[in-house]
């Protein structure tokens, strides 16, 4: 991945992608899963944007295609499932000089997370 693993941004917000890398064993990806994608504040509180001030949040489901022919294989079931989710976002509304963090939850139960900052805007 390029450019992948940055921690500080700003203070002007450019368009982004958030990507989960999972891995995950062949009993726990025959199971359909929902997932969400959250940003948070520093006190932990959902941003939110719009006129109708909506969290910023990404919701999905995983799930192992029933078709897949590896699905059989024994060898292939002694490996580990390697996926990913991947979000791209334009501009988000984040302010100068604040910490965020994005978490990633299955099933409800947060299994991930990643704390930025945005640098504080220069003074005059």
């Amino acid at each position: 991945m390029l450019g992948g693993d940055w921690s500080i941004i700003g203070p002007q917000i450019s368009p982004m992608t958030v990507v989960v890398l999972m891995r995950t064993s062949w009993e726990e990806a025959e199971k359909a899963k929902t997932f969400t994608l959250n940003l948070l504040d520093d006190d932990g509180e959902p941003v939110r944007h719009g006129p109708e001030r909506r969290p910023i949040q990404y919701n999905g489901r995983l799930s192992l295609d029933p078709g897949n022919p590896l699905a059989d294989d024994k060898v292939a079931r002694m490996t580990d499932i390697h996926s990913n989710v991947m979000v791209s976002l334009g501009s988000l509304p984040l302010q100068p000089g604040h910490r965020y963090r994005w978490t990633f939850d299955v099933e409800g139960e947060e299994i991930a997370s990643v704390q930025f900052a945005v640098r504080s805007a220069p003074e005059n």
